[in-house]
């Protein structure tokens, strides 16, 4: 139908995972994760006789979402376009915004696993719809996933996410309390920025936590200066150049599907 322009209206975990995956893949996946007027006005005036609108929230309630979501559907009446033909929804079963969009009657309406907190949902339909539609092969994604899923459940000193998960709970135990995450060949763009909100709101809490601190390579402020205070994270390829003061570091390789499910269960085991 002509319909290739992929906007994306989300936030946080609804955003961070598809942009990830769309990217890592080298499609197109405009994000709207704002309410800055500009930015909004900048997606609204790109391609609108070719846009689908994914709106995107766990709860059905995400404020910054429904005015993206009305937004749209003023400028797709404003443009004489059917709006419930452009709009495509990721939620929760049962929220408020399924109940709206079979109401209005919005073209497809994918209902995730409700048992899945919002960071911990790069697999589920909110990473997989808005990456799938603008091109990424999720097929694949999937794919990689399932092949590290043994080793990840493993009960064994092998497995790598229970590796990671006691490093960086140990180092936490010895005082380095930052995560500091460059990517190093690794491949993956904008890695970082997913795994830090995985990080901290999964561990920031109590007063206790992980600080993830994302630079953009190893030679950045803050990994190539890193203290005592920090364990060295490259995603990719380890970087002899640098050793951590600290004695905390990893090097965490492999594909973004495998990536994704690694860091999903390292977490919860810090």
């Amino acid at each position: 139908e002509g319909v290739d322009h992929v906007v994306l209206a989300g936030m946080g975990g609804s955003s961070l995972a598809p942009e990830v995956i769309a990217a890592t893949a080298g499609v197109e996946l405009v994000t709207l994760d704002t309410t800055d007027a500009e930015q909004v006005r900048s997606a609204l005036a790109e391609k609108l006789d070719r846009t689908v609108l994914v709106v995107s929230s766990k709860s059905g309630t995400t404020v910054e979402t429904d005015s993206h979501r009305r937004i749209y559907e003023q400028a797709f009446a404003d443009a004489g376009i059917d709006a419930d033909t452009r709009i495509v929804v990721v939620t929760d079963p049962g929220s408020p915004l399924a109940a709206a969009a079979a109401e209005a009657g919005y073209r497809a309406v994918f209902e995730a696993d409700p048992h899945v907190g919002g960071r911990y949902s790069a697999l589920t339909a909110f990473g997989l719809v808005p990456a799938g539609l603008a091109g990424a092969d999720i097929a694949t994604l999937l794919d990689e996933a399932a092949a590290a899923a043994p080793g990840l459940g493993a009960d064994s000193a092998e497995n790598p996410a229970l590796r990671l998960g006691a490093l960086l709970g140990l180092a936490h135990e010895a005082g380095s309390e930052k995560v500091v995450i460059a990517d190093h060949r690794g491949g993956i763009p904008g890695f970082g920025d997913w795994a830090e909100q995985l990080i901290a709101e999964s561990t920031g809490k109590l007063g206790r936590g992980l600080l993830p601190v994302v630079v953009e390579s190893t030679a950045a402020p803050g990994f190539a200066d890193a203290g005592r205070d920090a364990v060295l994270v490259t995603i990719g390829e380890p970087d002899e150049s640098h050793v951590a003061p600290s004695g905390f570091s990893a090097a965490v390789g492999g594909p973004l599907g495998a990536q994704l499910l690694l860091w999903e269960y390292a977490i919860p085991v810090a």
